[in-house]
């Protein structure tokens, strides 16, 4: 395989809000342009934003949105990188003084350069953080991801499930 060494630039402008109240955010907006030492990777050019929306119905009660598209590097052959396009919601609460619950998704399209196909991910999660006092505490928290492609390199279609439970120690 060729090397993958390459020169990136990004331009990017943005603005951050804080509207009355129940609303806070930033949008930015730009260009990323990237190429690649060895010709038989190509450039990889385009739109690149992020957006991200927070809004407060409640005072125990966070809604926040966000939407990105950004270039990653590509792990198969053919491909010199792809676009990744998500979109995710999360919703946190907290129920009780030392008691935060948070369910969310994300959904993400990944569009690869020089191959033809798509990449499509799907995940949610729901976690639950209690502290037993000030500095410690226990944190719960279950994940599904589901993975699904059109691209023969990339492989068969996955799924995954994972359950954590983790003791936080803060100071």
């Amino acid at each position: 395989l060729a090397n993958r060494d390459s020169q990136e630039w990004k331009g990017v402008a943005g603005i951050s809000f804080d509207l009355a109240a129940p609303f806070r955010g930033s949008l930015a907006v730009g260009y990323v342009n990237r190429k690649f030492d060895a010709p038989i990777y190509s450039r990889l050019r385009g739109l690149s934003a992020a957006a991200r929306l927070e809004y407060f119905p409640t005072q125990l009660t966070t809604v926040t949105l966000n939407l990105r598209r950004e270039v990653e590097d590509a792990n198969i052959v053919g491909s010199s990188g792809y676009f990744a396009n998500a979109a995710s919601l999360r919703i946190d609460h907290e129920l009780l003084r030392s008691l935060i619950l948070s369910v969310g998704g994300e959904y993400q399209s990944d569009d690869y350069i020089d191959l033809a196909g798509r990449l499509r991910i799907f995940r949610v999660q729901g976690s639950a953080k209690y502290m037993l006092s000030n500095w410690i505490g226990i944190n719960a928290e279950a994940r599904y991801a589901k993975r699904d492609s059109n691209l023969p390199q990339i492989g068969a279609d996955t799924a995954e499930r994972r359950a954590m439970i983790g003791v936080i120690i803060q100071r």
